[in-house]
């Protein structure tokens, strides 16, 4: 989701402000509110991305293991645009994470929607389960929710104690102006 990625954004800029740690978030959204701007966003969606697009990055089919291989393969190297991240956040949807595991960087999977959205086949879930829990195992890695019912699920469905990170849309706040029940047209 744009709103989870945003806050992110906001406070790693609150931080460059305040304490000169600066880091750069770099989205490439799939979401279907990308192209939105609101609350002093700019669109964010993906483009010019290799492999993955919106078409299949939800879901990796119809060869989910092809597709990560491919996209591996695309951005592996000391050349690639990725060769500088840090670190990668999934959210929407969560098991995106799964194309980054292969690139030995950190991960952030944030629920922001039910964690099997898009591995609704029997298959599929249980593979990204078990892909969820190996991403957990490695003590850079963080698994969260932002609401107390997705790290429920995650506890309930994956075993993970998922960190409670709510949302913070510091960003709105200063950008919307006050807020008017009125409509305008």
């Amino acid at each position: 989701h744009i709103a989870p990625i945003a806050d992110l954004a906001d406070v790693f800029a609150s931080l460059c402000d305040e304490a000169g740690l600066c880091m750069r978030v770099e989205e490439h959204s799939f979401s279907g509110a990308c192209g939105r701007a609101f609350g002093g966003r700019k669109p964010t969606c993906a483009r010019g991305l290799r492999v993955l697009t919106k078409e299949n990055a939800f879901d990796f089919c119809p060869r989910p293991h092809a597709l990560r291989r491919a996209f591996f393969d695309a951005y592996r190297g000391p050349d690639s645009p990725l060769a500088a991240v840090d670190a990668f956040v999934c959210n929407h949807p969560p098991a995106l994470c799964e194309a980054y595991m292969p690139f030995n960087k950190s991960l952030l999977v944030v629920a922001t929607v039910n964690l099997e959205f898009s591995r609704e086949n029997e298959e599929r879930w249980a593979e990204w389960l078990r892909s969820l829990r190996a991403i957990a195992a490695n003590r850079r890695n963080v698994i969260a929710a932002n609401n107390p019912y997705d790290a429920a699920y995650i506890r309930h469905f994956a075993g993970i104690e998922a960190e409670y990170i709510p949302s913070y849309c510091g960003y709105a706040a200063r950008s919307a102006g006050p807020y008017s029940p009125q409509l305008h047209k």
